[in-house]
C-alpha cells in the first residue's frame, strides 16, 4: 500500500508540475485566460496548493477579475496563513474594490506576519497618505526606507521560478 501511494503521489506531482509549466508559458505569452484555465486544472489535481491559488489570483488581477482574485487570495491564506505577501496582495485587491477598512486590516496583518518587509510598509504608507493620515504615512515610509537600506526589501510577485 505504501508503494502504491508513493507512485500515485509521484504521478500527481508530475502532472501538477506539467500543468503549472503550461500556465507559466501562457503568462509569458500574455495569454492570461489560458494561464487561468491551467492553474484551475492544477488546483483540481492538488486543491490545497496555496501558491497556485496565489498565482491564479495574480493572473485574475491582470484579467481585471478582482472578485475571483479575492477568492483565490483568501483560499491561499486559508492554506498558508504565515505568508505576508498573500495578505499584501489581498489588501491591494481590496483597494481596487474600494473596501479600505479590509485593505488596511490586511496591510497590518502583512506587517505583523513579516515585520521586516519593506514593501508592506511602503504600500501602507502610500495608502495612509491617500486617506489623509500624513503622520502615519511618514512613519511607514521612513520605516520602509530604513528596512531597504538594511536589505530587507520583502516579497515580490511570486508567480514562480519559471515566470
Amino acid at each position: 500500500e505504501t508503494l502504491l501511494n508513493y507512485v500515485k503521489n509521484q504521478y500527481v506531482d508530475s502532472w501538477r508540475l506539467r500543468l503549472e509549466e503550461i500556465a507559466f508559458k501562457a503568462i509569458r505569452d500574455k495569454r492570461f485566460d489560458k494561464a487561468d484555465r491551467f492553474f484551475t486544472k492544477a488546483l483540481k489535481v492538488e486543491s490545497t496548493n496555496a501558491m497556485n491559488y496565489y498565482r491564479r489570483a495574480l493572473v485574475r488581477i491582470k484579467m481585471m477579475n478582482y472578485r475571483g482574485a479575492l477568492e483565490d487570495l483568501s483560499s491561499a491564506i486559508r492554506f498558508k496563513e504565515n505568508v505576508a505577501t498573500f495578505y499584501l496582495k489581498r489588501a491591494q485587491v481590496y483597494r481596487m474594490l474600494d473596501v479600505d477598512f479590509k485593505a488596511m486590516a490586511d496591510m497590518n496583518k502583512a506587517i505583523k506576519t513579516d515585520p521586516k518587509m519593506a514593501e508592506a510598509y511602503q504600500i501602507r504608507g502610500k495608502f495612509r497618505l491617500a486617506i489623509g493620515d500624513r503622520t502615519g504615512s511618514r512613519m511607514d515610509l521612513l520605516k520602509a526606507e530604513e528596512l531597504m537600506r538594511n536589505g530587507n526589501i520583502g516579497g515580490t510577485e511570486l508567480y514562480g521560478v519559471a515566470a
